[in-house]
């Protein structure tokens, strides 16, 4: 929270200058990884005590996408590419892509507090969620066995505004 650094005032010209505060949250981070796996069980391993390997098999490099411009397709899932293993036999693809949709998110809080009188104040807010109104997608589906497999299916919040008064007494 960072006070506005105004000259302060008396009077009425006092309740409109002074009191301004200014907080912000920003948060840029790389993606989360991608679980890469195959539910179909074809290595026949299958348990309830310990995960199975589940990898499906890669045969070449994994190309990412833009997910805008590629009807929601976080990375290139052509069959050829990408596949299930032989029944029987481990994939060799690694259990966790690297890296999923990445966040640049700001939060931004405008706020006065006002002082009426000796015993009232008050205190206004504006709060901006997503501030830029950056498109933020979670990760895409790393199952290999469902039908949207590297399809990116949501995204996260868009820019939220809200506005508050306190009343102190």
């Amino acid at each position: 929270m960072w006070e506005l650094p105004f000259k302060k005032y008396d009077g009425f010209k006092g309740k409109v200058v002074n009191g301004w505060q200014v907080s912000a949250i920003i948060t840029y981070q790389s993606g989360f990884p991608i679980r890469f796996w195959d539910g179909n069980d074809d290595e026949l391993q299958s348990s309830f005590f310990f995960e199975d390997a589940n990898t499906p098999q890669v045969n070449g490099k994994v190309q990412f996408l833009d997910p805008k411009k590629n009807n929601g397709a976080w990375f290139n899932t052509d069959p050829t590419l990408i596949t299930t293993p032989t029944l029987g036999t481990f994939g060799n693809g690694p259990h966790a892509l690297c890296c999923g949709p990445a966040i640049s998110n700001t939060d931004l809080v405008v706020s006065k507090k006002t002082r009426i009188n000796e015993r009232w104040d008050t205190e206004f807010r504006a709060e901006f969620y997503n501030l830029f109104n950056h498109t933020e997608f979670t990760n895409p589906d790393g199952n290999i066995s469902d039908s949207t497999f590297g399809l990116v299916t949501k995204a996260r919040d868009p820019r939220l505004i809200q506005f508050g008064l306190k009343i102190f007494f």
